[in-house]
This record gives structure tokens, sequence and C-alpha cells, in this order.
């Protein structure tokens, strides 16, 4: 749960995540395995990186996105030590 407290001070909403070229579901990032897993969170934390327009420096943001939402294809989801994924349960206490 440390990560995810470290994780949910960083956390941008979501509306804020930037328009890509190309976007995907978010089940389609994980395994099958995963898939079901991902039903028991209300949000899964993503990074994306961001491409400034002013320079070359791109810099990587996380959002909290529901499974059934569209994110950028080279968005990575976030997972803790254990390769679990990190988000907030639908569930408390889940």
């Amino acid at each position: 749960m440390k990560e995810l407290s470290i994780i949910l001070q960083k956390a941008r909403p979501l509306g804020e995540c930037p328009k890509a070229d190309r976007k995907v579901p978010l089940l389609s990032l994980l395994t099958e395995a995963e898939k079901y897993i991902a039903k028991k969170y209300s949000y899964i934390a993503v990074e994306t990186s961001e491409q400034e327009a002013t320079t070359a420096k791109a810099t990587a943001a996380v959002y909290f996105v529901r499974p059934i939402d569209q994110v950028p294809e080279k968005a990575r989801i976030l997972r803790d030590s254990s390769g679990a994924l990190l988000g907030l349960p639908t569930v408390a206490g889940g």
C-alpha cells in the first residue's frame, strides 16, 4: 500500500490525460488473468510519457483510469513490487 500512496500523491485527473495518435482499450494491455482481476478495480494506475512541445524532453505522468477506458497505446500499467496491479478497488478493503 505504500507504493499506492506515493502514486496517489503524483496522480493527475483523468481529464488531463494527453491526446494520443492511437488509443487502445486499457484491458488490451493486460493478460487474460489480469483482465479478470481488473474487474475488481474502480481505477487502475497507468503511466504515460508526454512530449513537451517546446523541448524534446519527455516527462512521465500517472493517471488513474477505469478498466473500460481508452489509454494511449504506449501507456504502461503500474504494478507493485510483487507484480500486482496498482489501483483503487471497487470495494473498500478489497
